[in-house]
């Protein structure tokens, strides 16, 4: 699955408070990690570069719309 089949729009991400509702499904690109689709309240939004460099730091965002997801990957919703 390509980014752009997850969402149309993502957003740049610096660290902070989480920007979304807490129970938004959201898919975050990490520093150094992979690329993650979950609830907002399950993330760390916040940044730390003395944990593993930043690794798993946000450094991207995108509000995630299950129904498109699920029907662009073939399962029906």
């Amino acid at each position: 699955m390509n980014d752009f089949s997850i969402a149309e729009t993502w957003y740049p991400w610096n660290g902070g408070r989480c920007p979304v509702a807490d129970d938004a499904t959201v898919a975050v690109r990490c520093g150094y990690g992979p690329q993650k689709i979950a609830r907002a309240i399950h993330l760390q939004w916040s940044h730390d570069q003395y944990v593993d460099y930043g690794a798993d730091d946000i450094i991207a965002y995108a509000i995630v719309d299950l129904a498109r997801t699920f029907s662009l990957a073939g399962t029906a919703a």
